[in-house]
């Protein structure tokens, strides 16, 4: 028994002290989620799926936390100090810190995780470089010693989008990006149960009793105290749709993130379930070139190509709620976008025209083999609108069909598509990543290292290397506008448009996020 429920107890006056001593036996609670896809990746920093994002956010903890509006604050630092102009950086961990295997969590778990983290992730990459020297000095203080001001520090430290910064043991965290972790072990309010694991049906976490909350600040978003209400999470993976939809009306699960649009006068029929928008800033759809192997590692095909993508078509496809064409490549409600440019294509396009121009720029009917993965509805949806316009703009198109997890896989080949790769794929990020350049692993540039279609821009780099650096708002937005001309010209990939997607949960859930999925804060009363 916890102290302070000691001390609640003596509270209670002496009439209470009297009574004998019942205890009741509380049935578990349990929230049974069905997420848009299965849970195939388990290493938080070897997948930028969705699934991947969210089991992150849930099995472990960061050294900063965001509020709704992305605002970074202190999760598992207690407390820093900034020094020497900018470029001397003290973070200190709060007490109580452990990891689900009962170890502390000591400043060195955090210097190794932070450096795996800044390999991978884009935010890390930027933070990374300018970073001389990150040590432990003691077990509670890390230390970063900078090249020159990185005032963005706390906000890269506690991004919740793709590859989050998550704190790991050092033994796991010093593991090859190479060699995935398969049974992570976390420090969050919540443990992954990998006994219970059942790849393609059943994902378990069971709430970590030793975890403690931060004692102060507001629970938004990622920030604040994390409470864990919910004594088990089951994410139960059922492929086909209108199974998940009797699944729900049965009471079988309590939560879909993302039902089938057409599926939502059904669920809306039942006066137990409620359909709301978690994701406000919606999807931004992205068709993404292989930049290494023909045709698209040619810029003067891409943009003969880009002209053929309706993002009119493709929306209307989605069948959304609510959607946009005619976006750029920030989330139109950043201060980032701009429509210079604007639009990449018509929402009608000629594709007698569009054929001839890829024929001008020395499309001669090369295969072009599009990635497609069948039960994951919305990449399939925008792949199936991306292959029409393809044929009709006269391409040799070859789709290979594949499960998620083999598609997610094959999209990491960068070898020819006869060999395993691709040329093409159609896939979403969520809009908080593509707000602005900081976490935008969409627009890098940087080759290699760069999200798999592998695109080298030196522009683009250039400018998310200004963009960093300026400290005015209105200066970020005038790069972010010439970011915007120089991918147009560079193209790492075509945005597809931009919708919301609804959600669906029976009622009696409450504290559902208004971002992405967040399982510490939720209450459940069945």
């Amino acid at each position: 028994m916890r102290r302070r429920d000691v001390l609640k107890g003596v509270a209670l006056g002496a009439a209470s002290l009297a009574l004998p001593k019942v205890v009741i036996a509380r049935p578990a609670s349990v929230l049974r989620y069905m997420p848009g896809a299965d849970l195939a990746v388990l290493d938080p920093l070897a997948s930028s799926a969705f699934v991947t994002c969210y089991h992150a956010n849930l099995a472990f903890d960061t050294l900063f936390g965001q509020d709704t509006k992305f605002n970074p604050h202190p999760q598992m630092v207690d407390g820093y100090v900034v020094e020497n102009d900018g470029k001397l950086w003290r973070l200190v961990l709060r007490d109580g810190l452990k990891f689900h295997d009962g170890e502390p969590v000591l400043a060195r778990d955090c210097v190794a995780s932070i450096k795996r983290w800044g390999q991978a992730d884009a935010f890390g990459q930027a933070l990374m470089a300018v970073t001389n020297e990150l040590t432990a000095a003691s077990d509670k203080e890390i230390v970063f010693r900078l090249s020159r001001p990185f005032p963005l520090l706390p906000a890269a430290l506690g991004k919740s989008s793709t590859y989050v910064p998550v704190i790991m043991p050092e033994r796991q965290a010093l593991q090859s990006r190479s060699q995935l972790i398969s049974d992570p072990v976390g420090s969050g309010p919540y443990r992954y149960i990998h006994s219970e694991r059942v790849p393609g049906q059943l994902t378990v976490y069971e709430k970590f009793a030793d975890y403690q909350p931060r004692a102060d600040g507001v629970s938004d978003f990622t920030s604040g105290p994390k409470i864990a209400h919910i004594d088990r999470l089951e994410w139960r993976w059922i492929p086909d749709q209108s199974t998940a939809a009797s699944a729900l009306q049965a009471n079988e699960i309590d939560w879909w993130e993302a039902p089938l649009v057409d599926l939502l006068p059904l669920l809306e029929a039942d006066p137990n379930i409620v359909i709301d928008t978690i994701g406000e800033l919606g999807d931004m759809g992205i068709v993404r070139f292989n930049h290494l192997q023909p045709p698209f590692d040619r810029p003067e095909m891409r943009r003969a190509f880009a002209k053929m993508v309706s993002q009119t078509e493709m929306m209307q496809a989605m069948a959304g709620r609510t959607w946009d064409d005619n976006v750029g490549f920030f989330t139109p409600e950043s201060p980032m976008a701009s429509m210079e440019g604007l639009p990449i294509a018509q929402s009608e396009p000629n594709f007698a025209e569009i054929k001839a121009s890829l024929a001008a720029v020395g499309y001669k009917g090369e295969k072009i083999t599009v990635l497609d993965p069948p039960s994951s509805y919305r990449i399939h949806t925008l792949t199936s609108m991306l292959v029409d316009q393809m044929k009709r703009a006269g391409l040799n198109v070859d789709v290979v069909a594949l499960d998620y997890a083999n598609w997610a896989q094959r999209r990491t080949n960068r070898d020819t598509p006869e060999n395993g790769g691709w040329n093409l794929v159609a896939t979403l990020l969520p809009g908080q990543e593509l707000w602005d350049p900081a976490g935008h692993i969409a627009l890098r540039g940087n080759g290699g290292d760069a999200w798999p279609g592998w695109p080298t821009s030196p522009g683009l780099e250039s400018l998310r290397d200004e963009w960093l650096q300026s400290p005015d708002e209105a200066a970020r937005a005038d790069i972010c506008r010439r970011m915007q001309l120089q991918a147009i010209q560079d193209l790492p990939y075509v945005p597809a448009g931009r919708w919301t997607t609804p959600t669906a949960y029976r009622k009696g859930l409450t504290g559902v996020s208004r971002h992405i999925p967040i399982f510490y804060n939720l209450k459940i009363e069945r």
